[in-house]
C-alpha cells in the first residue's frame, strides 16, 4: 500500500503539498514579490469603513462594487477592499490595497489572476472545482494519511527499541536513512495536517459526523455571489458601530456589505481581551443585530471545525507549528524521490538474484 499510493499518486499529492507550503507563508512572500502592497504611511490609527470603500471606488471602477472591507491584521499591514462577481460561472475576485492612515491607495488588482490566487485554487481544488476537484484532493488526504500510517508500520523496528531507530542508521544508504528518518520524524504532523484536510475537503460529512457529539451551528447553503443591494438603509460605519456595541472591547476586523440575496451587514470583530473574533449580522432595513457564529448550549463544534483549519494551514498558531506544516508539504517531494530510488534499486537487486540462481542451476545440471 505504502509503495503503490507513492507510485500512483505520489505526484499530485506533492503538488498540492507545495502549493500548501506556499500557502503558509503567504504574507512574507507577498511583502517581497509586491512591495509597494505594503508601502504605508508611519503615522498609527485606522478610518472609518466608509473613507476606505469610498477611495476604493475609483480604482475597481462602476462595474465592480465593493463587496467587502478588511482591516489592518497587524501593524504594517493594509487595509484590503475587495470585489467578488461570477464572470462565466466562476467568482472573480478584485481587490484594492489601502493606506491604513490615509485611505491612499497603494495597489489594485485581480486577486484571482494571481499567483497566491491560483495557489489558493490548486491547494482546494487542483483549480477544477467544477469537476469535482475539492473532493479529489480530499482523496488524495485520505491517501496521504494512509501513506503516513503505513510508513510508521514499516519503519517500526521489530527488535530493539524504537528510539534508537530514530537516528541515521549505519550501512544504509544516504537516501534509504533520509527516507526513514525524515519520514518518521514528518509523520505525526504529517498525519494531522492531511486528515484536517480531508476534514475540510468533506465539509457537509465531517460536521455531520462531529454534530453527532456537540451542537454545530447549520450551514446555510453555499450561493454565486449576488448584485450589491442598492441603496442601503445603513451606512457602513452605522453598521460598523451597531456591531461594535455588543463588544465595547472589540476592534473591527471586516465588514461584508449586503447583497439582494443577503440583506444584512456581516461583520466581524476581535476582541482585546481574548483575541477571540465574533461574527455579527446587523440587518440592513431594522439595524436588529444577531450573533452568526453562536452554537448554543453544548456547542463548541464551531469552534472544532476553526481549529481544524488552523491546524492544517498553520495561520496564527505561531512560528513552531507554521514550520512544521510548511515542511509537511515540502517533505513528501523528497520521500517521493528517495522512494523511487529505493524501490528502482530493489529491482534491480531482485533482477541481479534472478540471473544469479538461474545461472546456479545451470551450472548444477
Amino acid at each position: 500500500m505504502h509503495l503503490w499510493i507513492g507510485l500512483i499518486v505520489g505526484v499530485p499529492i506533492v503538488l498540492v503539498g507545495l502549493s500548501g507550503s506556499a500557502l503558509v507563508w503567504h504574507d512574507a512572500l507577498d511583502r517581497l514579490l509586491e512591495p509597494q502592497r505594503y508601502a504605508v504611511s508611519p503615522e498609527q490609527g485606522v478610518l472609518a469603513p466608509s473613507h476606505y470603500l469610498e477611495a476604493a471606488a475609483s480604482a475597481l471602477g462602476p462595474d465592480k462594487p465593493a463587496s467587502s472591507v478588511r482591516m489592518p491584521a497587524e501593524e504594517g499591514a493594509p487595509v484590503t477592499v475587495s470585489s467578488v462577481l461570477l464572470v462565466e460561472g466562476r467568482p472573480r475576485i478584485a481587490t484594492v490595497w489601502l493606506d491604513p492612515a490615509t485611505a491612499r491607495v497603494l495597489d489594485s488588482g485581480d486577486q484571482s489572476a494571481s499567483l497566491f490566487g491560483f495557489l489558493h485554487r490548486f491547494h482546494g481544488s487542483l483549480a477544477v472545482p467544477q469537476f469535482s476537484g475539492r473532493q479529489i484532493v480530499g482523496w488524495l488526504g485520505v491517501a496521504l494519511s494512509v501513506a503516513a500510517a503505513t510508513g510508521i508500520w514499516l519503519w517500526w523496528p521489530r527488535r530493539g527499541s524504537p528510539v534508537a531507530a530514530l537516528g541515521w542508521r549505519r550501512g544504509m544508504k544516504v537516501s534509504a536513512n533520509l527516507h526513514y528518518v525524515a519520514g518518521i520524524w514528518i509523520s505525526l504532523p504529517l498525519l494531522v495536517v492531511a486528515l484536517t484536510g480531508v476534514y475540510i475537503s468533506f465539509p457537509q460529512t465531517a460536521r455531520a459526523l462531529v454534530g453527532g457529539f456537540v451542537t454545530m451551528i447549520p450551514q446555510a447553503p453555499r450561493q454565486p455571489p449576488s448584485p450589491p443591494l442598492v441603496p442601503t438603509s445603513m451606512s457602513p460605519d452605522g453598521a460598523a458601530a451597531k456591531a461594535l456595541d455588543q463588544f465595547p472591547d472589540g476592534r473591527l476586523v471586516s465588514l461584508s456589505l449586503p447583497q439582494e440575496r443577503r440583506p444584512n451587514w456581516v461583520v466581524q470583530v476581535r476582541r482585546e481581551g481574548t483575541g477571540d473574533v465574533a461574527t455579527i449580522t446587523v440587518d440592513d432595513a431594522t439595524g436588529a443585530t444577531r450573533r452568526a457564529d453562536t452554537p448554543g448550549p453544548g456547542g463548541g463544534g464551531d469552534d472544532f471545525s476553526r481549529l481544524m483549519r488552523r491546524l492544517h494551514d498553520g495561520q496564527g498558531t505561531g512560528l513552531p507549528w507554521e514550520t512544521i506544516v510548511f515542511l509537511t508539504g515540502v517533505l513528501p517531494a523528497g520521500f517521493m524521490v528517495t522512494g523511487v530510488m529505493m524501490w528502482l534499486k530493489g529491482r534491480r537487486n531482485r533482477r541481479r538474484l534472478d540471473i544469479q540462481r538461474r545461472a546456479s542451476r545451470q551450472g548444477a545440471s
